[in-house]
């Protein structure tokens, strides 16, 4: 199997009187350079080896020039602001699924095409614990 053992495993829930502390700032500070200097969409904290359940993520102009025109039509957004979601839940909206070609920063050179459903429903809290 293919890259570190932590992407494996079920990442936990930060503790929400935890998320005001000095370790999950310097962490998701930490996530948002290694997104934004690696040109990636979003970035998950197992990815860089924190069995944590906290994702990074924005759709910059930058990014657009690069995505397929499908895609482009479902996320129907010129750019997504960056969102940092701590403790995040999915709720499935729309079960149809679409498959694009996506590469992962934790498996370097590696492409596939992934299904992803085509409308989600997320709640999480943010950098200050408010959803």
């Amino acid at each position: 199997q293919a890259g570190e053992n932590v992407l494996r495993e079920k990442a936990v829930a930060v503790d929400p009187t935890a998320i005001g502390s000095t370790d999950v700032k310097k962490l998701t500070d930490k996530m948002i350079r290694i997104m934004r200097r690696n040109g990636d969409l979003g970035l998950a904290a197992p990815q860089i080896g924190r069995p944590l359940r906290i994702i990074t993520f924005e759709i910059t102009k930058r990014h657009l020039k690069y995505l397929q025109a499908q895609y482009r039509q479902i996320v129907q957004r010129e750019t997504v602001p960056l969102q940092v979601l701590i403790n995040p839940q999915l709720k499935v909206i729309d079960r149809t699924t679409v498959a694009e070609y996506e590469s992962c920063s934790s498996l370097h050179a590696c492409t596939a095409k992934v299904p992803r459903y085509k409308s989600v429903e997320v709640t999480a809290l943010n950098r200050q614990g408010q959803k």
